[in-house]
């Protein structure tokens, strides 16, 4: 407990001893007087505890709100499949970043129909793959099934390092030419049981910006 918390707890427990002290001290001061004296520093003190825990309760709701806030901001945080997939179907001419360590999200789930319609508004994507998984790049242009010229227009990869540090997830980033409005999303690895976690801006930037060094130095 809080040496605070004791002041008003202990002054309480001081009251029959003041009545004792003062009786002794002030004989002439009738027992009737003493009781008074004791019931009003009575009165005082419990004010004093109770305005003391009013202010401690006060401390602590504000607290249980805050925790409320972080914790709502982080439910909306996470959004599902179907969520994302939407944000993806309404996009029209914009630029579409995926970065995956193996293309599943787009290859065996349902993304890679929404690839080729979004490739037909003139939407583009770029795709950023470790060395070792370039196969599953044409496996999805394979699935995705569009005229050739339409791909290298609307399609292109660029390798990365197997060792690259951003790989343990998947990410899709739209919009990251576009400060203002960029969005990125990191999703699970796999898409069969899958869900996606909103990147605050700052991160989201952050990120287009090291993939905008990695196109520049391929």
């Amino acid at each position: 407990m809080d040496k605070k918390e004791l002041i008003v707890p202990v002054s309480l427990l001081l009251i029959p001893i003041l009545g004792i002290i003062t009786k002794i001290l002030f004989r002439q001061i009738s027992d009737f007087q003493i009781i008074i004296s004791i019931f009003a520093y009575g009165i005082f003190v419990i004010i004093l505890y109770t305005t003391f825990l009013y202010f401690k309760i006060k401390k602590v709701i504000v607290h249980l709100n805050e925790l409320v806030n972080i914790l709502s901001a982080k439910e909306e945080m996470i959004i599902s499949l179907d969520e994302i997939a939407n944000i993806e179907k309404k996009l029209k001419k914009k630029e579409i970043w995926v970065l995956s360590s193996d293309l599943s999200w787009d290859i065996e789930g349902k993304f890679w129909r929404i690839v080729k319609s979004n490739i037909t508004k003139g939407n583009r994507y770029k795709y950023f793959l470790p060395r070792c998984q370039q196969h599953r790049y044409k496996q999805l242009i394979e699935k995705i099934n569009l005229k050739k010229e339409i791909v290298c227009q609307s399609i292109n990869c660029v390798t990365l390092e197997d060792k690259h540090d951003t790989l343990l997830s998947h990410y899709v980033i739209y919009n990251p030419y576009e400060r203002d409005s960029i969005k990125a999303y990191m999703l699970t690895p796999r898409a069969e049981k899958g869900f996606a976690i909103t990147l605050d801006a700052t991160t989201a930037v952050e990120l287009a910006d090291k993939l905008k060094r990695t196109i520049t130095s391929d």
